[in-house]
């Protein structure tokens, strides 16, 4: 096997093992050019649509929240109307509500508390496909009661608790 070279033949071995490292090193240079043009060309795409709530609130998108949760009380005040405002039960809802979107009958965000929204995104199905964005926002009066470790209930009533709880 001979390797040409602008006429000539490449004929010592350390000749052609330099070549072959030089064109090794070339494919490894136009390869990483391309991956780093084609990221510069992508990253923007890959940047979220609805920055925060004021954005939704100027474009009449609507909201969703954990049915019978305090949040609803907060999205009033932020002047949401109810018609743009959707309880849902489950993370199977919310996902479902924001693959459709606010202009195809689901909503363009989910509020919620925190380790809820962790929660949704630890499972497998949606920590790809969702995020939490940036904006927390604080409330006073969260609070947490457990109730098994109430003495005034009744086994009746901490066994129901206790199936709320595993829901």
């Amino acid at each position: 096997m001979f390797i040409r070279f602008t006429g000539e033949i490449v004929r010592s071995p350390l000749s052609r093992f330099v070549v072959v490292i030089w064109c090794f090193l070339v494919l490894v240079l136009v390869q990483s050019y391309t991956a780093s043009l084609s990221s510069l060309l992508t990253a923007d795409r890959l940047q979220p649509s609805v920055k925060d709530l004021n954005q939704l609130l100027k474009g009449g998108d609507s909201v969703g929240y954990q049915k019978g949760s305090f949040v609803h009380s907060l999205l009033s005040h932020r002047t949401f109307t109810s018609e743009k405002l959707k309880a849902y039960d489950s993370a199977d809802d919310y996902a479902k509500a924001l693959r459709n979107g606010s202009k195809n009958g689901g909503v363009s965000a989910i509020v919620d508390e925190v380790p809820y929204l962790k929660a949704f995104l630890s499972d497998s199905r949606y920590k790809d496909e969702f995020e939490i964005q940036d904006q927390i926002f604080r409330t006073p009066g969260f609070g947490f009661v457990s109730c098994s470790f109430s003495f005034l209930l009744t086994l009746q009533e901490k066994t129901a608790c206790f199936q709320y709880l595993r829901e």
